[in-house]
């Protein structure tokens, strides 16, 4: 559930704010009808809120930085298919994350695009010297192309990058901070977030980093 406040006109022209509170129930999902079960042996309730500026820059960039405050809490967690450091990932955690954001879009349409290039970038922050229960900096690059080949034929390309670095005091970082991959949304042929670190019994864990394509 999430409420959101924007206000598209903020201090100056092209520049909006957006308030968000949000509250998140993850819950495990059973094993699939082959036996596959897409997220670890934990359940994750989420709740915080998040402010956020955004600017355009002209009419393909724009640039955003704000501020997210999260309470992250694991419940029905499977310790025995973690390993020690494992079972330090899932535990509860406050986070702070400041963040910056670039886009570059040159696409024909937001919905649905025939044409051009998508370019993203995302960087975040967070550090036990304000208020996060972990110090880290993650970092997540994604670049779309549209090529039409004829009137009905689209070629479409997609390549996301990603990778976080713990620092100071911390060594790792939780569960909840972590990459998840593989699906229809991430890479296809391989079950929702299969594609990755898996523990004792076979369940993903989430990773550091990040190689996406399709």
């Amino acid at each position: 559930g999430e409420l959101k406040l924007r206000l598209p006109y903020f201090l100056a022209p092209r520049t909006s704010f957006t308030q968000t509170l949000f509250a998140r129930n993850e819950h495990e999902i059973g094993p699939s009808p082959g036996g596959v079960e897409a997220q670890p042996a934990f359940d994750l309730f989420s709740f915080g809120t998040e402010s956020r500026v955004e600017h355009r820059f002209t009419d393909i960039l724009t640039g955003a930085v704000g501020l997210n405050f999260s309470r992250n809490d694991f419940s029905n967690v499977d310790t025995t298919a973690l390993t020690a450091l494992e079972q330090e990932l899932a535990e509860d955690n406050t986070l702070f994350v400041q963040f910056v954001e670039l886009q570059r879009n040159t696409s024909d349409s937001i919905l649905n695009p025939s044409r051009g290039t998508v370019l993203r970038g995302r960087v975040e922050h967070s550090t036990t010297a304000l208020i996060s229960d972990v110090s880290f900096v993650k970092l997540l690059l994604e670049a779309r192309h549209y090529l039409p080949l004829s009137q009905r034929v689209l070629f479409a390309t997609r390549l996301k990058l990603g990778g976080i670095e713990p620092y100071g005091d911390s060594t790792d970082v939780p569960f909840n901070v972590r990459f998840f991959a593989g699906g229809p949304g991430s890479v296809r042929g391989f079950a929702l977030n299969r594609l990755g670190p898996q523990n004792q019994d076979g369940d993903p864990i989430g990773g550091m980093s990040l190689i996406e394509g399709s």
